[in-house]
Parts: structure tokens; sequence; C-alpha cells
């Protein structure tokens, strides 16, 4: 459960055999390959680097995504709520992708779609168009003049358009415009009045200004030959020979989106074709010396070492351990218990190589704040069982099973605190809603539990000191990070003297927090906050210049001005965390709500029974949705801010090694040969 080990590796290769060896390498997929010229700061004046031209790869992804846009404006998927929301790629196996590269045909596909989707389009301008002319031509049918005779007035013109809304009241107001002109207003909607201006043929270019300000748009009146219900006629049915080509055009690219798998699978393969010869441009080569540069997992370094012996014994490989001054790349080996805590880290930034990864010491306290704001035994369990059926359903995948095992955990953890609390969907196992000395009641009494409603500054407490407790364990990896990192000074200086402070000035608070506190207390957190203190005032200026600079700012520092903390940030800190208590709450009480309104419908009868089951039903589901997505992110916040904040820096890249490499397709078998 840790930061996987690198080492800096330089391949030296003959020039005529680069290509090979980066194409084993891609098979390979275990060498993070950077610039050879600026990894190894190889003078300008040397061998340039290859350029490698990806024009193939790059017209074939056109191509490609022609059909595929194709397919999704005449034929697209429907998608299911997971697909939709998170990024799954196609998951195909090694002979699958083998077949189609090699026997998968898509230019006359091509040449095919890109057709009919040009004549897809322009039939639909067609509609569009007819369609706004026949929305015209039926407001102006029921005007009691006739369009040849607004166009042919005498020392008269008029204009057809609208007004919005908001711009109505205006116009109509205006007494310059209610002298000038006049109008017919010919329909009315939320956003738009349509009208019939009139006016003068000497006024005219008066009038149209006056229209212009209160924002009259004209739309042009059509020159029709006949009458407008011939007119109206004539443009449903080509909006109806329109719609019947395109119907024949969804007919023809439905059967030819039966191909969307290879095509999916095709665009997959020269994305990553793309992305791999984009990756040769950073080989450093001459005429007979070509060099790569990268880093390889200490892990992988064997089989490397064989593929060289085995295949190329005319390569050299040079390795070296990474300095504190690379920018290393980061690759997470995790314990199959604190693995799905991974998703938390990636979303906040990976660690810094020298640092430590964060996620085994993250979780406790992610699925302990998760319960606090979740807790509730039957939300608990569905939410176990949801994320379940989820992880099984996407268990080729892994960013999701991850994710959904998260979940799982953290419905475990609801229903041990909902146990504790005393939520069972609220207050469902209430007399009033399944009678007396029912199963829930039953099972609810069992259980010792506390009533959050009935003591909330208990509760409350429970919340701080939850917050105190995980501000000081930060502090704690602060000092391993430290020590980890080499860095004494700061492991003592930064993190573990404010572990002396701070402690020290709560029991000198003590009297204040908690009745009945020990005298001793005082006495010993007057010690503490002492050496804490005086310790931080020596010690967090150390980087000013002068005597009188490292004073103030260490006198300033214990504040939280300047330094790297201060008890203001660590009492807003513990503060945050009395959203537990508000989001528990605010779960237990919109539930006991929903409750309460279904039992309004018991006293029905014939179907009050259903009705109190379809409330019940709807009214916890809405709860249970939003209390999950607020459980989630605000536990997320504690993390990121009041967590993190005290020892973890994401600076870290993300060890990404030269192979198959795609968003659009996964291989779920491992390739074959080396």
């Amino acid at each position: 459960m840790a930061i996987d080990r690198v080492k800096k590796a330089t391949f030296l290769a003959p020039a005529n055999e680069i290509r090979r060896l980066l194409n084993k390498l891609h098979a390979l997929s275990a060498v993070h390959v950077e610039n050879a010229a600026e990894f190894l700061e190889l003078p300008e004046a040397g061998p340039r680097i290859e350029e490698v031209q990806a024009e193939r790869a790059d017209l074939n992804l056109k191509k490609l995504h022609v059909i595929g846009s194709t397919f999704d404006l005449v034929a697209p998927v429907k998608r299911g709520f997971i697909e939709g929301f998170a990024a799954m790629p196609l998951q195909i196996t090694c002979d699958e992708l083998h077949h189609v590269v090699s026997e998968f045909e898509f230019d006359p596909l091509y040449d095919r779609c890109a057709y009919l989707s040009e004549e897809y389009k322009i039939l639909q301008g067609q509609i569009e168009q007819a369609e706004a002319e026949t929305d015209t031509l039926r407001d102006l049918a029921g005007l009691p003049f006739t369009v040849k005779q607004m166009l042919s007035l005498g020392r008269s013109a008029a204009a057809y358009g609208s007004f919005a809304s908001q711009n109505w009241p205006g116009f109509t107001a205006d007494a310059e415009c209610s002298d000038k002109l006049a109008w017919q207003v010919v329909r009315t909607s939320k956003k738009e009045v349509r009208v019939v201006v009139a006016f003068l043929k000497e006024d005219a270019d008066a009038a149209r200004e006056m229209l212009r300000t209160h924002g009259f748009a004209e739309i042009a009146l059509p020159k029709l030959p006949g009458t407008i219900e011939d007119r109206i006629n004539e443009l449903m049915e080509d909006i109806s020979a329109c719609r019947e080509q395109q119907a024949g055009f969804r007919d023809e690219v439905s059967k030819l989106a039966e191909d969307r798998r290879r095509v999916d699978i095709a665009a997959g393969y020269w994305d990553s074709e793309k992305r791999k010869t984009e990756v040769q441009n950073n080989v450093y080569t001459s005429r007979r010396i070509s060099v790569i540069a990268g880093w390889v997992r200490v892990k992988d370094l064997d089989k490397v070492e064989e593929l060289l012996a085995r295949q190329f014994p005319e390569v050299s490989l040079i390795t070296q351990d990474p300095t504190p001054e690379d920018n290393v790349p980061v690759s997470l080996t995790l314990g199959w218990f604190s693995r799905p805590a991974e998703t938390l880290v990636r979303m906040f930034g990976l660690p810094d190589y020298f640092s430590f990864d964060p996620t085994p010491y993250l979780i406790f306290s992610y699925l302990i704040f998760f319960s606090f704001c979740f807790g509730d035994v039957a939300y608990g369990l569905g939410l176990v069982a949801f994320s379940f059926i989820m992880a099984r359903k996407y268990r080729t995948y892994g960013p999701q099973v991850k994710f959904f095992r998260l979940f799982l955990y953290a419905g475990i953890g609801s229903i041990i605190f909902g146990a504790f609390t005393g939520a069972w969907a609220g207050n469902i196992y209430d007399a009033k809603f399944l009678g007396e000395n029912n199963v829930l009641y039953r099972a609810a009494s069992a259980i010792p539990h506390i009533d959050p409603l009935a003591k909330p500054m208990l509760m409350l407490g429970a919340a701080l000191a939850l917050g105190v407790a995980n501000q000081f364990y930060g502090l704690i990896l602060g000092i391993y990070k430290g020590f980890r990192r080499r860095d004494p000074a700061a492991a003592i200086f930064d993190n573990a003297l404010w572990l002396i402070f701070l402690p020290g000035v709560l029991l000198l608070l003590s009297p204040m927090i908690m009745t009945g506190a020990p005298e001793g207390f005082k006495n010993i957190g007057l010690v503490l906050a002492g050496i804490g203190g005086l310790g931080l005032v020596l010690t967090q200026g150390r980087n000013e210049k002068g005597i009188a600079a490292k004073a103030i700012t260490g006198l300033v520092s214990l504040y939280g001005v300047l330094g790297t903390y201060g008890i203001t940030s660590f009492i807003g800190d513990v503060l945050s965390y009395s959203r537990l208590l508000a989001l528990g709450l605010t779960t237990s009480i919109v539930a006991a709500a929903f409750n309460d309104i279904a039992s309004m419908f018991q006293g029905i009868q014939a179907i009050g029974i259903i009705l109190f089951i379809v409330v019940v039903l709807l009214g916890h589901t809405f709860n249970f949705a939003v209390s999950i997505l607020s459980a989630f992110v605000h536990s997320a916040r504690l993390i990121f801010l009041e967590f993190f904040g005290r020892f973890y820096e994401a600076t870290g890249r993300r060890f990404s090694p030269l192979g198959f490499n795609s968003p659009l397709i996964e291989v779920i078998e491992p390739s074959e040969g080396g």
C-alpha cells in the first residue's frame, strides 16, 4: 500500500532498431517515456529529436469520427444513467482488436456515411425552413386582410414581426409609436408578441427606427402566387416528403450502425496509434544511436531487462534512482481494502513521489464522516444493496468498481451509525406507522442508541471531538511526511510543536468546554501550551532575515496570519465538522417528515395503505438520493480541505507507460508475446 518505486531509465539503441524497440516496449507497457533531450539535458547542437508524423492516424480518426457522428445523429444509442455519468470505455479482447485492425475496411462506410449525413442535414434544414414559414402563414391566416393586400398598399406599408414580451408594454405605452403606427396583434406567448404594424410610406424610416428602438424583429412576408391555405398545404407536403426521405436514411444508417462496435474499436486503435507516434517524437536520435529516456517501475524492471536480453542484446539500459529534483511520475499500488479510497485521492490529485500515499490513512476518516451524515439503518442497507449490484454489474471496469465499493463500505458504516442513533428510515418503526410492537420497533429497541434530536449538544460535541481528533491525526501525518522527506525541521517545528501547543490550549479551556473538568487539566495545559507556544515563536520565522522579523513572524504565527498553521485555522477547521451533525439531523428529520406525510393517507378507506406505501417509497427514495449526494460531497470537503490541508500536497503526475492507451476502448486480455 504505497507509491511504487521507480527507476530513471535510459535506453541506448542502434538507430536502425529504434522502431522495433519502441513497438516491443509499447507491447510491454512498462516504460513511461519522457522527452529525451529535456530529460537528459542534452545539448541543442547535438542530434535532433526525430520528427514522426501522425497524418495517417489523424486521417483515419477523422473518418471514423464522421462515421460515429452519423450513427449518433441518425441512430443514437440509448445509454443508461451510469454510462452517461461516467466515461466507460468499450471493453474488448485482444483477438477482437487484432481482427478489426486487420480486416475492417471502413473507407466505403465513411464515404456512404459522409453522403447520408450531409443529405440528412440538408433535409433537416429544409424541414426547419418550411416549418418556420408554415408557422408564419398560420399566424397570418387569421387576419382580416391577405398577405397580397399587405404587400400592395397604396400610401401605406406594413411590417410583420415580433416583440420580446418584456418590450411589448413599453412599445404600446410610447405615445409617438401610437401616433405614427397602427398594429394588429397576431399571437402572444410567454416569450414574444407577434404583430402586423402599418405606417405611412413617407414615415417609413422614422417608423422602422421606432420599431428597432423597442426591439422589433421583422419577419419577411412571403410572396404567394395563391392563397395562404394553398401554400400551407404545399409546405406540409414538402415537410412530409423530406421526413419520408429522412426515414429512409435512418433505416439505411441503422443497418450500417450494426458495425458500430467495429467502428468504436477502430477509433480506439487509431487514437492509441496517434499517441504512440507522438511519443516517438521524444526519442533523441542520430544516424547511428537513438536514446529513449524515462521511468520504469522497479516491479517491472525484470521483464524489461528480460526483453532486452532476449531480443535486443545490442541495446544498453542504464538505470538510476530518482533525486528530489526530479519530477517523478507516480504509480500507486494499494491493498484490497483501501483501494476504493483511491477515487478520492485521484479527484484531489496524486501525491509527490517523495511523499507518501494518503489513501490508506484517509479511508476510515472518510467512512466515519459519511456515516455521521448518512447514518440510517434502512438507508445504509439500501446503499449496500445498490452498491453491491452496481459493482457486480460493472465488475470489469476498475474505476467504477472502486467507486461503488467505496459506497458499499459507506453503507455498512451508515448501518452501524444508524443503529447507534436509532434511525431506521427516520422513525418508520413508530407505532403510528407500523403498529404496536412491530418487527422494526423490536429490532431498534434491542440496540442501545442515542436520539440526536433529543441530545443535539451531545452529538455536536461528538462531531467537534471528531474534528479535533482528525486535525491532530493530520498533524501526525505531517510529522511522518517531514521525516520521510528527510526534513526533520518541518516535521518537528511545523507539526510536532502544534501537536503540543493545541492540546495545551484545549486543556487550558477545559473548564469552559466541559463542566467538572479536573483542576489538573488546566495546569497540564499551561505547561503544554507554554512549551509548544515558545517553540513555535522561536521556529516559525526561521526562514526570515533578521531577529526582529523572525520574532514577529513566530509570534503572529500563533494566531494564524503567518506560518504553517494557527489557532484561528484550528478553530475554523474544527467548527467545519459541525456540518456532520447538521447533515445527519437533516437526513433524519426529512425522513421523519415523509413518514408523517405518508401517515395522513392511512385513514383513507380502501386505498389508504397503498397511498401510504407509495408516499413512503417516493419520499424516502428522494431523501436517500439527496442525502447520499450531501454526505459524499461534504465528507470529501472535510478530507480535501480540513484534513489534507495539514500534510498533503497533490503535486504528483500520473505514471503513464508507453502502451495501448485510449479512453475509447479497453483491452481486458493481456497481449500475447513480448
